[in-house]
């Protein structure tokens, strides 16, 4: 959204359903919103998603103005490290490697089996937009995906995106 040169808004809707969502300014918001329902509405879509946090106060206003339907909480969690860290302990049958770009398919795999197994509204992305959310970034570094593996087929995986202003990421673990 516009005024003149000036972005006061943006939406953007991806094939999993989920809409992000930014205007301060709640007419434009709103008109953002309508415009992503339309546009998913075109796009054969039962319904669309959007993860707030109550500081996000315009777009918590916009999901309460339109009746969006609380669905689940988000837990975000901090743990300072402070000092050495013990060894992690591995069962004897598994091994722990790095990820690799060859690594791509089945990590997105794991995740989709892992997440759609608890959650009944988890919509699975094209593994070509998976990736590009995924890696085609500045915050993507495979020195910080590792992944499990017993017998050759991969068991679990950690996926950590790179610090920001001294805080890692973690962006999914999935057993």
């Amino acid at each position: 959204a516009l005024d003149g040169a000036e972005i006061v808004g943006y939406a953007a809707l991806a094939s999993s359903h989920d809409l992000v969502h930014a205007a301060a300014d709640p007419v434009v918001g709103d008109a953002l919103f309508a415009h992503a329902e339309a546009r998913a509405a075109e796009r054969g879509f039962s319904n669309v998603s959007i993860t707030t946090v109550p500081e996000d106060k315009p777009l918590s206003a916009l999901v309460a103005r339109h009746g969006l339907t609380h669905e689940r909480d988000v837990l975000r969690m901090w743990r300072a490290i402070d000092g050495a860290l013990p060894d992690p302990r591995w069962p004897a049958s598994v091994s722990v490697r790095r990820y690799e770009d060859a690594d791509s398919e089945r990590v997105h795999a794991l995740l989709d089996a892992n997440y759609g197994s608890w959650d009944a509204t988890y919509i699975a992305v094209p593994h070509d937009e998976w990736d590009a959310f995924m890696t085609d970034h500045s915050e993507f570094d495979p020195e910080l995906w590792f992944l499990v593996e017993r017998d050759g087929e991969l068991v679990a995986c950690a996926l950590h995106w790179k610090d920001h202003q001294c805080s890692g990421w973690v962006k999914d673990i999935v057993v």
